[in-house]
């Protein structure tokens, strides 16, 4: 496990922290992505400890960010916007807010205006730079986002001994940010969102901190870092080796200095990161500002007079990320007057160890934080701000340089005016610092000064520095003194070591070596085969020659110019002909003579290149030789001229290549000018895509929230025993239940209709006015509806919102059809108004009229203390608890045979309580009997007239459900509850004394002071307001206020309802989405159709609405089931999102229904590419759990105002055009045209019609009969139900689809059952012995419990085994299904089982063979087509008769319509046969004639 933050802290920090109350604070920095890491982060963060966390996440300044709210349900700690001034608290979590910066001063947090323009708000790095103060009591955290923001803070938090922490980017959503501080080297840990918690929580014992023996092994670790190429430390002084490599060791948790030793030569990370802790990187622009003050002053009184042909030359060596070394430009330049343009005037050398803070120098661009303690005149003189980020001048930058640089061993820059050593030998030895200083004095003129940190001397080098400041440590160099570099203390021997395999073995072979390479030759330079020098001998400085800067190795740099030419030809000779050359130069009275021997070694190819500078006089010349030697002389003297003329060409060249160059360098910046303006308008792009994607992500979150909610919504929805319907303010539907398609013919396109417009088996005009009085005044009702065959108790509730105010009701069914009738399954007659009431937390009773109970909910026990049965045995021991006077009172109104409303008090074994008791209806039953309907609940006000005695407001204190308080007038709480401790943080004790207000939200303060000061108040109204807790948190409540008779105090009453309130909040928000596609529903789709047709109507232009619909849907959900159903619509809904634009809306309508909105039609083409790209996309294979399938799409497309004025208008034309696609054969869009209307009106006619027949009930049966087909006689029936209205008989395929696509087929199934239950017994005694009766029953109607109870009480017992049930293979596809079950149920208590349709979906055949089924009915389609010709499907028929004889089933073929079908039939094998050519279907009459018939045969 990673070590803790504390241990960290504690290893760094040698003072400890300098806090009050808080030892840690950390910073999170986040962008695009954050939330959800945040998230992540949060969930593990420790409880109970010093620490305090804030937060910036970048999100747009305009937008009205979450974060807090949704951070907060993912931790105990508490999360709240930061606000300006507020003082830090532990265990508390601080999101700063948006359009607003966030630092930190000591442990309060200050909100600033943001830098102005595009940048990312809040800032990162502003945060991170304030926690840097802290030093090791701060930790800065980077998680996900895009850009850098945050970098150059979280290197000033290390910098200072903080802990940095970056997110593992392969875990970030966007790796950008955390992946720029890990590049920048800055952060110390990466880890997952999930381990950061975990670095902050667990700190160790002190002896771990103490007691780290890291001195033993430091020797050893700078041996390590040396290997590793990490860099020599042996100088640095061991104190702060050994508190590095302490704070490594606790960071790594490691306790045992050979552990840490062993993991640093195992991971050369971290050699890495002990290097980057050891290269300590300190600096801000003008830090220590007295001393660069005096720095100026000296300056302008020293070189004020210097002129500008004198450029100055300054050296900052560890200039780290480049802000002390523009500190010092800008200082020269407003110092000195003629300083005027830098580049030619000034240089400066900056130069560090580490390279990625020296290229983030030469970018120079910090945060705008960064310079806010410069200047204001320097600030706008050198810096350009943009976005946040302030740029360093061009004409600065290019006055210096950086370079890598190491100043203990690199050659040093020369002829210097100014050497900044700043807070750089504080961590060398004495001897190292000597050294240094040393090299200082050689690389600085005579009279240039040396600038030193507070605490840095020149310790040893006084007679070469004189101080020029008493305090601060400036020093000027004194004349004098050494004239040569010093030599480095790790530098090999200038002898020719470098070409050795190994050292030498002792001093006298290196000597004899010495010796022999001098007699060879006395001067002598050797070179690699890049010509760079690697090896000097002897005395060269009449040949090589050294230049101030930095060194150059190179050949070509360090060799006179009037040999150049002469060396490279004696090097190009030695080398092509690997032997020794040799050219001799003469000139007026000397010599030289080169020499270049070839040296091939194990290491490489080298030459050595020697030479002698002889007299001519030395030189013996016979007469022939000075012949030569003219000779050489003349030839000398025109090669000379030629490489003059060739040197005038060069220049010429060059010349032409620096006008060339002057032109590209104008291009260049125009160019950079250019590029300056994309890189602004690409940071104002990249700080919008940012605060894009944080708004999006929460929005994610709060879509994914929205579903959540919706989807459990519907679950309770669907589980309900009882139906239900949700109806708004306008009393338009807006839910229902799947049971209320029992009572109202309600389909998804309901939704957003009137329930007045609905038609039900149940008259709507009582109801509705019911419903209507609820939503005016709020309070709840149970009226009674009835139909011809049906009666209904309904329970209306208003829907109120978390304010309190009214938006719509919910109704609540509960089938009371045989309640006034004698029957012996009262628990069946009651279980509807059982499951309606038992989950309501007040009591609800139905009395008779001689008093008795004949029903009481389990509330009763949680009131009264007695149980249910105790109440219904004796119902006088409810009235026993009434308060005697209240008893009177309640006498005195009259015997309970009207709706009336009575507040008393009752004596309960809990306690005493206060309650409401509502007659709310006086129902007539059969025989003029009257059932009395009522409830009964808690008033939690207090009425104190009713009892005033000590101990009774004591029992009422203790109450631990709701805090009780009494107050004065001037709302000072005399007395208060024991429920305080838990609901507010607060002891009773400390209540005492405390103002009411003072616990009240200030929002709701001003109406607790009227209401204690006396303003008239209904004593039991409810007052919904805000309380806050001791911690900071809001918590609600509901309030109830009464003052007792004849003193000036009040009781109050405060009940939380604060999960309640956030319950409903989610219900609310969650109520927008569809919960199987994730589209919107159909109110929220009807609600943003009616909108964005408002905006048309004022702005004009065309709105267009498809409405689309799943060709071959149903066939496939009735083959394969639910599951596969909602995998086809979930696809279809990716796809129709995948095509359409942003601007466009999509809902799920209702089934395989869904709606666009296409906002600019007015664009020819714009519906019809939109419509096109649907049908594209939705035809394309689905991939399913049974393979693939496929569906296409019939759009009707209606536009607005063309064909429609109102929402419903353009709906019903949309609907109407896509039933004329799918006449048309589907697979297409259709516009709406006028006569569309007419269709549409007849199916709208038709489920009207099919509400008003089931409410009469005009359906009756016919009987098909089931032959042998060898001798015709009767096997059995199958029922069919027909629909007798206007003298006539409606097949049932007319109206079927219909009853189905409603939900009116359960309703239907049930009429079908209890007719057949009424002629079963005719039926049975028309048929031959032994004939079997087939119905019907589909999934649906397997799926409702109420056909099956029909089946298993009346239809059963009198069929018994004659009883087929026939279902399709679906209902046989998902083993534990409803309707599965259902059907196992009627096996099991002897009914025969008949499979549907075989052979067009796919069978389940191991629920085949389990279920035997006794008929196996092969579809007619099959039939058809072999009679075609078709030989597949005669061979399917064939199997069908196969299988049926395998699992003991007969085989029966349908679709008998001629004589030539029946003989096939028989040639096939069937044993049953059914057909229109053996016999129609009949009523019950005609059928006895057609079995008398056969019988005659």
């Amino acid at each position: 496990m990673i070590a803790t933050l504390e241990r960290v802290v504690q290893v760094g920090n040698e003072d400890g922290p300098a806090t009050s109350g808080i030892d840690l604070i950390v910073g999170f920095g986040s962008s695009a992505g954050g939330l959800e890491a945040l998230q992540s982060v949060v969930r593990h963060l420790p409880l109970g400890r010093p620490i305090a966390y804030v937060i910036a996440q970048h999100v747009s300044p305009q937008h009205r960010s979450l974060m807090a709210q949704l951070l907060d349900k993912e931790t105990p700690l508490r999360v709240v916007f930061a606000e300006d001034g507020q003082t830090l608290e532990a265990d508390t979590v601080y999101v700063i807010p948006p359009n607003a910066d966030g630092v930190l001063r000591g442990d309060t947090i200050s909100l600033l205006p943001p830098a102005s323009g595009a940048g990312a708000k809040p800032s990162i790095d502003a945060l991170f730079l304030s926690l840097a103060d802290r030093g090791p009591g701060a930790a800065a955290v980077l998680l996900s986002g895009t850009g850098d923001d945050g970098t150059y803070g979280m290197r000033e938090v290390r910098a200072h001994g903080g802990l940095t922490v970056a997110q593992r980017p392969d875990t970030a959503k966007y790796e950008d940010m955390p992946n720029s501080a890990i590049r920048a080297g800055v952060a110390e840990l990466v880890l997952d969102p999930e381990e950061i918690g975990g670095v902050l929580g667990h700190p160790p014992t002190d002896g771990e901190l103490t007691d780290a023996p890291v001195g033993e092994v430091a020797d050893e670790v700078i041996q390590q870092l040396r290997r590793d190429g990490a860099g020599d430390f042996s100088q640095y002084k061991k104190a702060t080796i050994q508190r590095q490599i302490a704070r490594r060791m606790a960071i790594l948790q490691l306790l045992d200095d050979a552990d840490y030793l062993t993991y640093l030569k195992a991971n050369p990370s971290e050699s890495r990161m002990l290097r980057q802790a050891l290269l300590v990187s300190v600096t801000a622009f003008r830090r220590d500002p007295g001393a660069w003050d005096t720095l100026g002053t000296i300056l302008a009184g020293r070189w004020r007079e210097r002129t500008p042909e004198e450029p100055l030359r300054i050296w900052v060596p560890g200039c780290a990320t480049g802000e002390e070394a523009y500190t010092m430009g800008m200082l020269v330049h407003s110092a000195l007057p003629h300083v005027d343009t830098l580049a030619n005037s000034l240089k400066i050398f900056a130069t560090d160890l580490d390279d990625v803070a020296l290229d983030f120098a030469r970018h120079g661009r910090y945060p705008v934080q960064a310079i806010a303690g410069l200047p204001r005149e320097w600030q706008e003189r050198y810096f350009q701000v943009r976005s946040g980020v302030a740029e360093v001048a061009p004409f600065l930058r290019e006055a210096t340089v950086f370079a890598h640089h190491d100043v203990t061993t690199d050659p040093a820059f020369i002829k210097l005016d100014i050497v900044s050593l700043r807070n750089l030998l504080i961590y060398f030895r004495a001897s190292l610092q000597r050294r240094v200083l040393e090299v200082m004095h050689y690389a600085l003129r005579p009279g240039g000064l040396l600038f030193l940190g507070g605490a840095e001397g020149v310790a040893g080098m006084q007679e070469h520095f004189v101080q020029l400041s008493g305090k601060m440590r400036i020093f000027e160099r004194m004349p004098g003194g050494p004239q040569h570099p010093p030599e480095r203390h790790d530098a090999p021997r200038p002898r020719t070591r470098s070409l050795r395999s190994h050292p030498p073995q002792s001093d006298t072979s290196w000597l004899v070596r010495d010796a022999l390479v001098r007699s060879l030759s006395p001067n002598m330079v050797v070179v690699d085969s890049d010509d760079r020098v690697i090896e000097i001998v002897g005395d060269t400085a009449d040949f090589l020659t050294l230049s101030s800067g930095p060194f150059d190795d190179r050949l070509s740099s360090l060799i006179r110019h009037d040999l150049d030419v002469d060396v490279r030809a004696a090097l190009v000779q030695a080398r092509a002909t690997s032997s020794p050359a040799q050219i001799m130069v003469s000139g007026e009275d000397r010599v030289v003579t080169l020499r270049a021997v070839p040296l091939s070694t194990s290491r490489g190819e080298f030459v050595a290149l020697s030479y002698s500078n002889d007299p001519l006089a030395d030189v013996p010349a016979s007469e022939s030789d000075a012949v030569i030697t003219s000779t050489l002389r003349q030839e000398l003297a025109h090669t000379r001229e030629a490489l003059q003329a060739t040197i005038q060409e060069l220049e010429t060249s060059n010349e032409e290549l620096q006008a060339t160059n002057e032109e590209m360098t104008a291009s260049s910046e125009e160019l950079q000018a250019g590029n300056e303006e994309l890189e602004t308008i690409n940071e104002e792009l990249q700080a919008t895509n940012e605060e894009l994607a944080s708004l999006n992500q929460e929005l994610q979150v709060r879509q994914r929230e929205l579903t959540e909610v919706n989807e459990d919504l519907e679950n309770i929805q669907n589980s309900l025993a009882h139906a239900m319907i949700m109806v708004d303010s306008d009393l338009r539907v807006t839910r229902y239940s799947p049971l209320a398609v029992r009572i109202f013919a309600l389909v998804e396109a309901d939704v957003g209709r009137s329930l007045a417009a609905i038609p039900g088996t149940v008259p709507t005009g009582p109801l509705v006015e019911a419903v209507s009085e609820v939503v005016a005044d709020g309070e709840r009702r149970i009226v009674e509806v009835r139909g011809e065959s049906n009666a209904h108790l309904v329970h209306i509730v208003p829907y109120k919102t978390a304010k309190g105010v009214t938006r719509g009701a919910i109704l609540s069914f509960s089938d009371v059809t045989h309640a006034a009738a004698p029957t012996d399954d009262t628990d069946f007659l009651m279980r509807g108004f059982r499951a309606m009431t038992e989950g309501l937390d007040e009591v609800v009773w139905l009395r008779n009229e001689d008093g008795s109970l004949s029903y009481v909910n389990r509330a009763v026990q949680d009131l009264f203390g007695i149980s249910v049965e105790q109440a219904m045995a004796d119902h006088t021991a409810l009235d026993d608890m009434m308060d005697p006077d209240d008893r009177v009172a309640l006498g005195a109104t009259g015997a309970i045979d009207r709706p009336r409303v009575m507040v008393y008090t009752v004596h309960t074994p809990m306690g005493d309580r206060r309650v409401e008791d509502v007659v709310h209806d006086v129902v007539e039953g059969t025989g003029g009997t009257k059932v009395t309907v009522g409830s009964i609940r808690v008033v939690p006000a207090l009425d104190m007239s009713a009892t005033g005695s000590g101990e009774a407001v004591s029992a009422l204190l203790g109450l631990a459900d709701q805090l009780v308080l009494l107050v004065d007038q001037r709302g000072v709480i005399k007395l208060s509850g024991q429920a305080s401790a838990e609901m507010l943080g607060i002891g009773p004790g400390e209540m005492v004394g405390r103002r009411l207000a003072d616990l009240t939200h200030d929002l709701d303060a001003g109406l607790v002071m009227r209401l204690v000061a006396g303003e008239p108040s209904d004593p039991n109204a409810a007052h919904r307001i805000r309380l806050v807790t001791r911690g900071g948190t809001v918590r609600w409540a509901r309030m109830r206020i009464g003052q007792v008779p004849g003193r000036e105090e009040h009781v109050v009453t405060l009940s939380d309802i604060t999960a309640n309130r956030e319950h409903d909040s989610d219900l609310g928000r969650r109520a927008m989405f569809d919960g199987a596609t994730g589209l919107l529903n159909r109110a929220t789709f009807i609600d943003t159709l009616s909108v964005e047709m408002s905006r048309q109507k004022r702005h004009g232009g065309r709105t267009g609405v498809l409405w689309v619909d799943l060709d071959g849907f149903k066939s496939i959900n009735d083959a394969n089931g639910h599951r596969i159903g909602d995998q086809v619509l979930w696809a279809a809904a990716e796809r129709l999102h995948s095509v359409s634009r942003r601007q466009d809306a999509i809902g799920r309508l209702g089934g395989d229904e869904f709606g666009v909105l296409i906002t600019d039609a007015d664009r020819p083409d714009a519906v019809e590419l939109a419509a096109q790209r649907i049908l594209d996309v939705i035809s394309e294979p689905t991939e399913t759990d049974v393979g693939i399938v496929r569906v296409t799409a019939s759009i009707g497309v209606a536009l607005v105002p063309d064909d429609a004025h109102t929402v419903e208008g353009v709906l019903n034309a949309a609907d109407a055009a896509m039933y004329a696609a799918k006449k048309a054969g589907g697979d297409r869009f259709t516009y709406y045209t006028e006569g569309m209307n007419e269709e549409a009106e007849q199916r709208a006619d038709l489920r009207q019609r099919l509400a008003e027949g089931l409410r009469r009930r005009e359906f009756v049966l016919h009987y098909q009969p089931i032959v042998r087909p060898d001798d015709l006689s009767v096997w059995g029936v199958e029922t069919l139900v027909r629909w007798a209205v206007d003298g006539g008989l409606v097949p049932a395929g007319e109206f079927i689809g219909v009853a189905e696509q409603t939900g009116q087929i359960r309703y239907l199934g049930q009429q079908v059952l209890d007719t057949l239950a009424g002629e079963a017994d005719d039926l049975l005694a028309i048929l031959p012995d032994g004939a079997r009766v087939s119905v019907n029953l589909s999934v649906a109607e397997l799926e409702e419990s109420r056909n099956v109870d029909i089946l298993h009480r009346t239809v059963l017992p009198v069929l018994g085994d004659h009883l087929i049930a026939e279902v399709t293979e679906s209902a046989l596809l998902e083993e534990g299904s409803a309707a599965f079950t259902a059907i196992e149920g009627l096996v099991r208590a002897g009914a025969g089982l008949a499979m549907d349709d075989f052979g067009t979906g796919y069978a389940n055949l191991s629920a085949l063979y389990g279920m035997s089924p006794t008929v196996i009915k092969a579809d007619q389609s099959l039939l058809e087509n072999a009679v075609s010709g078709d030989r597949r499907h005669s061979a399917l028929l064939q199997a069908v008769v196969a299988l049926s004889q395998a699992v003991g089933s007969v085989a029966l073929a349908e679709g008998v319509s001629d004589a030539s079908r029946l003989e096939r039939v028989r040639s096939f094998g069937f044993d049953l046969a059914q057909g229109f050519h053996l016999a129609r279907p009949m009523a019950l009459g005609e059928l006895a004639d057609f079995v008398g018939s056969t019988r005659d045969d």
